[in-house]
């Protein structure tokens, strides 16, 4: 009787654990989404966007590609066949954005690089970037 009243706690323990990790998941995509669109918004009114560069190319692709996961996940199907497929492309359009933000950053040095000449930021950002991988 004591096992089963454990297995109880255990099950609610691990629920409640699903539901604070949901919570916090949607939080974290909604404040992100907004600030994304809000950086969208005010790159467009305040700067020229000649796009002739790919780091102002891959920008809008990113925006892009956040809004299309966040719409895949209110049109959620029930459980069957398609969920599989759902749940792939949704997962593809939440962490593709993280790798080809990564790339972007390395993309928009060298596009500043190359428009200023100035070896200093560049400089800032390799060594960052060295540092933090010798941190493990």
């Amino acid at each position: 009787m004591v096992d089963a009243k454990l297995h109880i706690k255990l099950a609610i323990l691990d629920y409640s654990i699903i539901c604070l990790f949901f919570s916090f998941n949607v939080f974290t995509d909604i404040f992100s989404g907004s600030v994304d669109t809000i950086r969208a918004v005010v790159l467009i009114k305040n700067f020229e966007n000649s796009f002739d560069n790919n780091h102002q190319k891959l920008g809008p692709a990113l925006c892009g590609a956040m809004w299309v996961q966040a719409l895949i996940g209110f049109f959620r199907p029930s459980k069957g066949n398609i969920r599989s497929t759902w749940y792939f492309l949704h997962w593809f359009f939440g962490t593709s954005p993280s790798l080809v933000g990564i790339i972007n950053i390395y993309t928009g040095l060298k596009a500043y690089h190359d428009k200023t000449s100035s070896t200093a930021i560049w400089a800032i950002g390799r060594c960052s970037q060295l540092w933090d991988n010798n941190i493990d």
